[in-house]
């Protein structure tokens, strides 16, 4: 696409594709205008809580052209590189991880060397909650904060087109909730002690997470530590240029200079099409994972 700008290295997580408020035509858009060599797809990409709810045969037809794009992207040469999180932790199984499906290599940690040489462990950020979270018996709890989640997004809807339209800004109370709770959560689990014995196990200058919803680059004890955000609410990426510089996409903000503005522009053609068959397999494969119940 004319405008276009290629990465050495995307990296994505918390698409939440089922749920009503993932932003698939933002997403979209972004992948209409950025490309990669490399795309890492960080946790949450798929969620089963919410695939359970309606089946994955309906998700809406949006989301299912996520998929598309992604098979497209894959059959030109994009290496893609997918990692499980809280909310599509079935992928985590056995007979997933460690092994390529439908042309993604599936695994729950991923070293990845950048354009200058420098090692970072990706991971989902799951793993740093405190173990009562973790815990299956703590999982009424999480379906319970997902929902009141939803309803601030949704109320956040509302809110911004009163704030957007009249004084052209955004609010985001719901992430920033939500980021609260995460940084006590990070706190009360040892999060930085947690970042160190990790880098130091694989050996490796920095790391990258998703999971809060937040995105951040940051040092903590000398570890650099980059998080991808949310395609929920915030709409950002991490992007490696081809010289190994990163930076937070931050695509609400950032489509301005592809003289964007308003609702999504998304091409009528973005060579996915004729990928709507392996599309309908994943979906098949996604629902032996998470039956629907319709609950």
């Amino acid at each position: 696409m004319q405008n276009s700008k290629h990465h050495a290295t995307i990296i994505l997580s918390d698409i939440h594709l089922g749920k009503d408020v993932c932003r698939a035509d933002m997403l979209l858009e972004f992948l209409s205008y950025n490309t990669c060599d490399t795309l890492i797809l960080n946790g949450d990409i798929l969620d089963g809580w919410a695939i359970r709810r309606r089946g994955a045969h309906q998700l809406p037809e949006l989301q299912k052209r996520v998929l598309d794009l992604l098979n497209a992207r894959i059959a030109a040469g994009t290496r893609v590189v997918m990692l499980p999180g809280n909310h599509d932790a079935e992928l985590r199984r056995a007979d997933i991880l460690d092994h390529s499906h439908f042309g993604m290599l599936f695994t729950d940690t991923y070293v990845h060397t950048d354009s200058k040489g420098c090692r970072f462990v990706v991971l989902h950020g799951d793993q740093f909650d405190p173990p009562l979270l973790q815990d299956k018996r703590a999982g009424i709890l999480s379906h319970i904060g997902d929902t009141v989640y939803d309803g601030l997004i949704a109320l956040n809807v509302l809110i911004n087109k009163v704030t957007y339209d009249i004084f052209g800004w955004r609010v985001h109370l719901s992430a920033y909730l939500k980021h609260k709770s995460k940084k006590l959560i990070r706190y009360m689990g040892g999060f930085a002690h947690k970042v160190d014995q990790i880098a130091h196990t694989h050996n490796v200058t920095g790391m990258f997470c998703g999971h809060i919803h937040y995105a951040e680059w940051a040092q903590y004890r000398g570890i650099t530590y980059g998080n991808s955000g949310d395609w929920v609410e915030g709409c950002t990426a991490l992007c490696e240029d081809a010289d190994g510089a990163w930076q937070i996409v931050r695509w609400f903000k950032d489509r301005k200079h592809y003289g964007l503005s308003g609702l999504a522009t998304i091409p009528d053609v973005l060579g996915e099409q004729d990928y709507r068959d392996v599309t309908e397999a994943q979906l098949k494969k996604i629902n032996a994972l998470w039956p629907y119940t319709g609950e």
